[in-house]
């Protein structure tokens, strides 16, 4: 007789904590956090047998925006020149997010045809979960990859939503023993100007 505690549950209790209305010690107290086992690997064809997990979406952390998408594309472009790339984007519309799109770049792979409504939550994780390390936007799929054992780097190009996340997931790994956590700014990359146009 398993007991099912919808996410809304945690949603509501934590709520003024993500708005900066509460302390984070108010999640500390009444949370565990703790490892997650990995889920199995695919078995798809086009699988590589390494590859760099890639998930990019517009939203609130990274607007929709010409120079965040020539930058996003840049760095999988120069991710994918080292190592091959599975982007999982799903061609599914099921809330305001947008994947952004990778098209034409050699050594990745869009994990588009693999998906499908029923299975793609499960397959983007088990994705993640046998990748060299996780590369997208600093949300979902970015706070679950280091409780799986990937080194993460989640990118965000707006952190004015962010910051009480940001903090929870460095400590909340840290006292799981999750894998690497790291945040990458767009907004540094265009300061210094590495140099990505072309």
């Amino acid at each position: 007789r398993p007991a099912v505690l919808h996410p809304s549950l945690l949603f509501r209790l934590f709520r003024d904590v993500w708005q900066g209305n509460l302390p984070l010690d108010f999640l500390f107290t009444r949370a565990d956090f703790a490892r997650l086992p990995a889920p199995p690997r695919p078995s798809l064809a086009e699988l590589p047998r390494e590859y760099v997990a890639v998930k990019f979406y517009s939203g609130t952390a990274m607007p929709d925006a010409g120079d965040n998408r020539e930058q996003l594309r840049a760095l999988v472009r120069t991710v994918a020149a080292r190592t091959p790339v599975v982007v999982l984007d799903t061609g599914l519309s099921v809330d305001d997010h947008r994947d952004y799109l990778f098209e034409n770049i050699p050594g990745v792979v869009s994990a588009r045809a693999w998906m499908t409504p029923r299975t793609n939550l499960g397959l983007q994780s088990a994705l993640v979960a046998h990748a060299r390390y996780f590369l997208g936007t600093c949300g979902g799929l970015a706070w679950l990859a280091p409780f799986m054992g990937v080194p993460t780097v989640a990118v965000y190009a707006d952190d004015a939503l962010l910051r009480p996340h940001l903090t929870i997931a460095r400590q909340a790994g840290a006292a799981a023993g999750a894998a690497e956590f790291a945040s990458l700014d767009l907004r540094a990359l265009r300061r210094i100007d590495v140099g990505w146009r072309g």
